[in-house]
């Protein structure tokens, strides 16, 4: 089963254009910049921004990795901020780390953060780092597979 949705992903892969278009952005009240790539970040699998601004990114380094990948053992939390007039992130910080499979964040107005990885969703506290690590909920303790 593995082996086949690989193949079916590959041939997905296969058939996209190798010169796709650029996003476009269809609100004249959004801007789109590239704030990072690599090497800033890594495999992004979660994104959001805060009321200052500040982007948000889960930098992913645990699902699949290969034997010889040299990026940090464990998947974190990215804060990028101080943009240049090109929207270049000039600060980047790791609020977290420690968290294996990492896909999605989200960030309430008062300042802590969810972070769901695959069996576990997390709720963090902190200003700058984070402070306070809570599992709110969990498949493993229900007896599910991580």
């Amino acid at each position: 089963m593995y082996s086949a949705f690989r193949w079916a992903a590959a041939s997905v892969l296969l058939a996209v254009p190798a010169f796709a278009a650029s996003p476009v952005v269809t609100d004249d009240r959004l801007v789109l910049e590239l704030v990072a790539s690599e090497p800033d970040l890594m495999t992004p699998t979660g994104v959001a921004v805060d009321e200052r601004g500040r982007v948000w990114v889960i930098e992913n380094n645990t699902h699949e990795r290969p034997a010889n990948y040299k990026g940090p053992a464990s998947d974190r939390i990215l804060v990028f901020s101080d943009f240049d007039g090109s929207g270049k992130a000039r600060k980047i910080g790791v609020y977290a780390e420690g968290f294996k499979n990492s896909m999605g964040l989200a960030l309430r107005p008062d300042g802590a953060v969810y972070l769901a990885t695959r069996s576990e969703i997390f709720l963090l506290h902190g200003k700058d780092k984070v402070e306070e690590k809570r599992s709110i909920m969990s498949s493993t303790r229900r007896g599910l597979p991580p």
